[in-house]
C-alpha cells in the first residue's frame, strides 16, 4: 500500500508528463523514471524571417564585407535559441522532479551548432579557396584561428545551456506563456504587407497561386491520370511549376537589386526576367492541361474505364479532319454505345424503338411562282425532358427570297 501510495503521489508531482521515456537512464540523483514532457511548438519560420535571421548572423555577407566576430553570431544565434530551450527545460523540470542538467542533456540531447553553418561542399570550396591563397606560415594561422574559433564555441554553447538550465523554472507548457503571439504576428504581417515592395508581394501571391493550382489540379484528375496523354501533361505541369516557384523563392529570397546604380528604380529590380519566363509557361502548361482534362473527364463519363480509347481518341481526334482507326472490338461496341445512348435520350414516343426521334427537324417551303421566288424554313426542336408528346420544344420561322 505504501509503494502504491508513493507511486500515486510521484504521478501525480509529475505536472505535464506525456509518458515514460523507454530504455531511458533513470534520473541520476533520485534514480526515478524519466517522463518525456509536454513541450510547446516551435514557432513558425517563414522564408522571409529566415532570411532576416541570415542577415543578423551575418551568413550571407558578400566577398567585399567584412564578416561578423564570431562572439557577436555566437549572442545572436543564443538570443534566438533562447526562448524555445528555456520552454522546454521548465517542462522537462516539472515532468521530472529533481532532475539535474546531465538527465536533460541525455534525453533532449546535445546542443548542435548555434550557427547553423553545414558543411557542404559549397563551404568547403571555399575554405579550400582561402587556404589554397595562403603561405604555409599564414595558414597555420588560420587553422589555429579556426580551432580556437570551435572551442571558443563549445564553451560558449555549454555555459549558455548551463546558464539556461538554472534560470529556467519548473513549469508545464500548459502553464507557460505561448512562445508564439498571434497578435503581433499579425502586427508584423499588417506591418509587412504595408511596407513590401508591389513586386515581392506579387512574387508571393503568384507562388501561392501555382501551388494551389498544382494541388487542385491533382486532385481532381487523380482517376483521369490513367489516361496517359493527361499523365504526360501533368508530369510537364509539375515541372513547369517547380521551375517557377525556385525561381520565384530565389527572387523573393536575395531581393534583386532594389535600386540601379545610377539610383533610379526598376520595374524589373525584384523579378528576374528568367522567372518571368518561368512562370509564364508554368500558367500555358496549367491552361493546356485544364483543356485537356476537361475533355478527358467528359469522354470517361460516356465510356467509363476504356482509359486507351481514351487515349487515342485524345492524341489522335484533337485536330479536325483526322480520322480515327478504332481496332479493339471491345472499344468499337463502347464507342457506338456511348453514340446511341447519346441519342436515345430525345426518344419520347417509343424508349423500345430502334430508332431514335430526331433531334431536330427541319423544313423548306418553297413556292410556286417563279416571278417573285421565296422559301419558309421551319426548324422543330423537340425538348429533352423525356415528356411523351409529339412536340414540346422550340420553333424557328426564317422567310427569305431567292433568286
Amino acid at each position: 500500500r505504501q509503494r502504491a501510495a508513493l507511486s500515486t503521489a510521484t504521478r501525480h508531482s509529475r505536472v505535464g508528463a506525456r509518458c515514460p521515456v523507454p530504455y531511458a537512464m533513470p534520473l541520476i540523483e533520485s534514480g526515478n523514471q524519466v517522463y518525456a514532457p509536454y513541450l510547446q511548438r516551435t514557432t513558425p519560420l517563414t522564408d522571409e524571417e529566415e532570411v532576416k535571421h541570415k542577415q543578423m548572423m551575418g551568413l550571407d555577407r558578400g566577398k567585399g564585407e567584412d564578416p561578423l566576430l564570431i562572439q557577436d553570431r555566437i549572442k545572436i544565434a543564443q538570443r534566438l535559441q533562447k526562448p524555445k530551450l528555456l520552454s522546454d527545460m521548465s517542462s522537462f523540470k516539472a515532468a521530472n522532479q529533481g532532475a539535474v542538467f546531465e538527465d536533460f542533456v541525455r534525453w533532449y540531447g546535445n546542443p548542435e551548432n548555434p550557427l547553423g553553418e553545414e558543411l557542404n561542399e559549397d563551404s568547403l570550396k571555399r575554405k579550400a579557396e582561402i587556404r589554397s591563397k595562403l603561405s604555409p606560415e599564414q595558414e597555420k594561422t588560420f587553422a589555429l584561428k579556426e580551432a580556437s574559433e570551435a572551442i571558443s564555441l563549445l564553451m560558449n554553447l555549454r555555459a549558455f545551456w548551463e546558464d539556461s538550465w538554472d534560470e529556467a523554472e519548473a513549469e508545464a507548457a500548459f502553464e507557460q506563456d505561448p512562445l508564439f503571439n498571434p497578435y503581433i504576428t499579425v502586427e508584423m504581417m499588417l506591418h509587412s504587407l504595408e511596407t513590401i515592395h508591389p513586386a515581392l508581394l506579387m512574387n508571393q501571391v503568384l507562388a501561392v497561386n501555382l501551388s494551389n493550382a498544382r494541388f487542385v489540379l491533382s486532385a481532381a484528375s487523380k482517376q483521369a491520370r490513367q489516361v496517359h496523354i493527361l499523365a504526360e501533361v501533368f508530369r510537364n505541369l509539375d515541372d513547369a511549376i517547380d521551375l517557377a516557384l525556385a525561381a520565384l523563392t530565389k527572387d523573393s529570397s536575395d531581393q534583386v537589386a532594389p535600386n540601379t546604380p545610377g539610383g533610379k528604380s526598376d520595374l524589373l529590380s525584384h523579378l528576374a526576367t528568367d522567372t518571368i519566363a518561368k512562370c509564364e509557361e508554368a500558367c500555358n502548361q496549367i491552361g493546356e492541361f485544364e483543356i485537356l482534362l476537361s475533355r478527358s473527364l467528359a469522354l470517361l463519363e460516356k465510356l467509363p474505364g476504356k482509359y486507351g480509347l481514351v487515349d487515342s481518341l485524345l492524341q489522335e481526334g484533337c485536330t479536325d479532319g483526322t480520322f480515327v482507326f478504332v481496332k479493339d472490338p471491345s472499344d468499337r461496341d463502347a464507342l457506338l454505345g456511348a453514340i446511341r445512348s447519346g441519342q436515345m435520350v430525345n426518344v419520347t414516343i417509343d424508349p423500345s424503338s430502334f430508332f431514335p426521334d430526331a433531334s431536330m427537324r427541319e423544313y423548306v417551303l418553297s413556292n410556286s411562282d417563279r416571278l417573285n421566288p421565296c422559301q419558309l424554313n421551319a426548324r422543330l426542336v423537340p425538348s429533352t425532358r423525356g415528356v411523351a408528346s409529339s412536340f414540346n420544344g422550340s420553333l424557328l420561322l426564317a422567310l427569305s427570297s431567292s433568286e
